[in-house]
């Protein structure tokens, strides 16, 4: 199998991880959190129950109501969403900790304030045998 490197600023990480949560909501249809966080993003925040309904209707959606969404296991999502997953918990991570005081990483000290998602270490989602690789470049 091809391995691929890529390096990345903060910015760039940061849009990276912002275009697979989009994929991955879009993925498990939670199409409210994809549509606020995309209008958010365009400064014209919108999260219209009548958008949301046209977008079910169109991809012809069997959830139940709009409030409705898989989960990242569930079985009736394509294992991209969850590879898109599995990849934006390790940026997500490398990003939290590479931004971290050094002087605060030591989370046994300070659990309070890193018991949060982007702290914990990824766990593998999807049927990739790995997670993907990524650490902070130092010095540059």
């Amino acid at each position: 199998m091809k391995k691929y490197k890529i390096e990345l600023s903060e910015k760039q990480l940061k849009i990276l991880m912002s275009a697979l949560e989009g994929f991955t909501r879009a993925g498990t249809e939670q199409y409210d959190i994809m549509i606020g966080a995309l209008t958010y993003y365009k400064g014209t925040y919108n999260n219209n129950k009548e958008i949301l309904k046209s977008i079910r209707e169109i991809l012809k959606s069997e959830l139940p109501s709009l409030n409705s969404s898989y989960g990242i296991y569930s079985k009736e999502i394509n294992d991209d969403y969850r590879k898109a997953y599995d990849m934006i918990q390790v940026l997500r991570n490398v990003s939290a900790w590479a931004n971290a005081p050094d002087d605060e990483k030591d989370r046994s000290k300070n659990f309070a304030k890193y018991m949060t998602v982007s702290y914990d270490e990824p766990m593998i989602t999807s049927t990739e045998a790995k997670l993907i690789k990524c650490e902070e470049i130092k010095g540059e």
